[in-house]
């Protein structure tokens, strides 16, 4: 089993593990982490080794710098981001037409 750290957030038991798949649709670093992360040789080292270039330039900068963890299965949507604003969302749907587009 992978690594756990558990914890109480907004008085509720979250833990987190170290994923299989670090691929994350953002990445939140505090001013320290950041310099950590550009004093490293590699920052910006455009390596494309980590799956291919897209899956590298998300995620393998930052899994070198530091070690990844996302909520536990249970806790999945302790982190959840929505991606889609309804302002852009409204705007699509009276200007483009695409064959697969909710209307």
């Amino acid at each position: 089993m992978a690594p756990t750290l558990s914890g109480e957030v907004l008085g509720r038991p979250i833990s987190f593990r170290r994923p299989l798949n670090p691929n994350a649709g953002c990445f939140f670093l505090t001013g320290e982490q950041m310099a950590h992360w550009a004093s490293r040789p590699y920052f910006l080292d455009r390596d494309t080794r980590f799956v291919g270039p897209i899956e590298s330039a998300a995620n393998f900068g930052i899994m070198r710098a530091f070690r990844l963890y996302k909520p536990a299965p249970p806790d999945a949507t302790f982190f959840e981001v929505e991606h889609l604003d309804t302002k852009w969302f409204r705007w699509a749907q009276a200007t483009c037409r695409w064959p697969d587009m909710p209307q």
